[in-house]
């Protein structure tokens, strides 16, 4: 710290604050680890609290984003089954199917079945698993 700003901190009247003894490790630790005092640690987090609420806020929006979006597409699809006369299983199961099979055109793999039900399989464990996260992240919202 310059000495401008002892200075300036100087004439601060000090602040008494309790704190939990868990929680009093923590920030000694955070604070170790940073260089810093207690003090100049707890006025940092304080400073920077702005900042990730802001963060927090931006990501509760992108969740909000991610589940509207299947909400869309759902609706999209449904759509797509009325005018075809089928339901919207058919409707998925058509598209993915075609999507599958794009790919794998594009990769040169439809000659070996085997390698085609393979990454079939495998694009199927991919979108299993995204959902499962977005399902995480959804409960954890809540």
């Amino acid at each position: 710290m310059a000495d401008d700003e002892r200075k300036l901190t100087a004439n601060i009247t000090p602040f008494g604050l309790r704190m939990q003894p868990d929680l009093k490790a923590q920030v000694e630790a955070s604070a170790r680890k940073n260089s810093r005092s207690m003090n100049s640690e707890i006025v940092y987090r304080l400073g920077t609290w702005d900042d990730l609420a802001e963060q927090v806020d931006i990501c509760h929006a992108k969740i909000d984003e991610m589940v509207r979006i299947p909400n869309d597409v759902r609706n999209a699809l449904e759509h797509q089954a009325i005018l075809a006369n089928g339901t919207l299983e058919d409707e998925v199961k058509w598209r993915l199917e075609a999507s599958l099979t794009s790919l794998l055109v594009a990769d040169g793999s439809t000659n070996d079945p085997e390698s085609y039900v393979d990454f079939i399989d495998e694009k199927l464990d991919e979108v299993s698993s995204a959902v499962q996260r977005l399902k995480r992240m959804i409960a954890e919202r809540k």
